[in-house]
Order: structure tokens, then C-alpha cells, then sequence
């Protein structure tokens, strides 16, 4: 994990991009080349954002519309995008 200089039988991936080199050396001591493997570790997501489309009321801030669409950002590509109107008891991936 350091270029070669220390070599360990386990290590920890970090968050984001891992490169990997593993080696082995017999019991009369041969040492052989290594091999690579690299990868990215993605273990967190970050919240979508969400908001009125259009907020009609008096101060264009207040949160009062007659408008009810919402706009929805900061999604991953290939993510599922959940909504909940029960303070999060139960999850719907069906928008219309």
C-alpha cells in the first residue's frame, strides 16, 4: 500500500481509491514479482437535494405555493431516488 516498502498479510481500504500490490516469498526465500489490483471504495452517498419547483407565496421564500412540484439534485447516476411524506416511516421510488 506504500510502493512496495512494507508489505502486510491485511490492510484497510480507504473511502475512494485503493491500489493493492501482493507478493510471496517461498521458504528457500525467493521473493516473487507483484501483482496489482486497484479499486475504489464507495461505502457513503450524500444526500439529494429537494425543492419547490416554484414558490408562489407572498415572499418567494416562505415555503407557500400553489404549486406542489419539487426539484430533485445531487443524485448519483444509477441511484434509486426514494420519497417519504410520513417523516420517513415508509419509502415510495414511484414519482409522477
Amino acid at each position: 500500500t506504500d510502493g512496495g516498502q512494507t508489505w502486510s498479510s491485511s490492510f484497510t481500504p480507504v473511502e475512494g481509491s485503493n491500489t493493492v500490490s501482493v507478493r510471496q516469498t517461498d521458504v528457500a526465500g525467493n521473493t516473487s514479482g507483484a501483482t496489482t489490483v486497484s479499486f475504489v471504495l464507495d461505502t457513503q452517498v450524500a444526500a439529494p437535494t429537494v425543492s419547490l419547483q416554484a414558490d408562489t407565496g407572498v415572499s418567494g421564500t416562505d415555503g407557500i405555493t400553489n404549486n406542489g412540484a419539487l426539484s430533485v439534485g445531487g443524485t448519483e447516476t444509477g441511484a434509486t431516488v426514494e420519497y417519504s411524506t410520513d417523516g420517513g416511516q415508509t419509502w415510495s421510488s414511484s414519482f409522477t
